[in-house]
């Protein structure tokens, strides 16, 4: 399989749970209701939100606000939220594939972990993590490094 039909299957599901999250507030970007500096007690209020975590992307550390999970016996899928806007992604749609990671920029810019082959992130109960490892964008030739505790509810 060439190297975008196999990014266009690894994105399929981050995708939907991207369009799930955005749907979920008003129109400021993020996905979340325009109430200003509180507007992730609203994000907290959809059913299955809570958590938390850190992603450190590029050397900047960021604090997960919300996580949104769903964690069944045939398929993960969890999104995050940040105050900055980024988001990371993870999912799987059956539960003999590995679990795939994404990070989404502000911008929308995506990321996905480079030379990745089994799992991209680890999985302990609820808690996700991911050590340092190099990330390409779906944009342009840049590189750089991102790792992630992602608490989920």
């Amino acid at each position: 399989m060439t190297k975008m039909g196999d990014i266009r299957l690894r994105v399929a599901p981050f995708v939907v749970a991207f369009v799930v999250l955005s749907a979920c507030g008003g129109g400021n970007g993020r996905g979340l209701p325009d109430d200003g500096p509180g507007s992730d007690e609203a994000f907290g209020a959809i059913p299955g939100a809570g958590g938390g975590g850190t992603l450190i992307f590029d050397g900047e550390e960021i604090r997960i606000d919300s996580v949104v999970c769903v964690l069944t016996d045939d398929a993960i899928d969890v999104g995050t939220v940040s105050e900055p806007g980024h988001r990371v992604l993870l999912g799987t749609n059956n539960p003999f594939n590995p679990i795939s990671a994404q990070i989404l920029t502000p911008d929308f810019l995506q990321w996905f972990p480079q030379n990745a082959s089994g799992d991209q992130a680890q999985r302990d109960g609820k808690t996700f993590t991911s050590g340092p490892r190099p990330y390409f964008n779906n944009s342009d030739d840049r590189i750089i490094e991102a790792s992630f505790t992602v608490e989920c509810p």
